[in-house]
C-alpha cells in the first residue's frame, strides 16, 4: 500500500464513515472501528518479500 496526499479515504468494505487521511493502519470488525493507537485492542505485523520476475 502506499501512501500519499489524499483525504477523505473511503476503505473499501467499511461500514463507517471515509478516514480523513492515512497515517495508521486502519482495522474494522463486524462494523466497528478499531482504535489503531491503542496496542491492547488493535496489533499488525508488516512483512516484505521479494516477488519473482517474469
Amino acid at each position: 500500500m502506499g501512501y500519499n496526499f489524499a483525504h477523505d479515504v473511503v476503505l473499501p468494505g467499511s461500514e463507517n464513515r471515509p478516514v480523513p487521511f492515512l497515517m495508521y493502519p486502519e482495522g474494522e470488525i463486524g462494523g466497528r472501528r478499531l482504535d489503531a493507537l491503542d496496542p491492547s485492542s488493535f496489533s499488525y505485523t508488516i512483512t516484505a518479500r521479494e516477488l519473482p520476475t517474469a
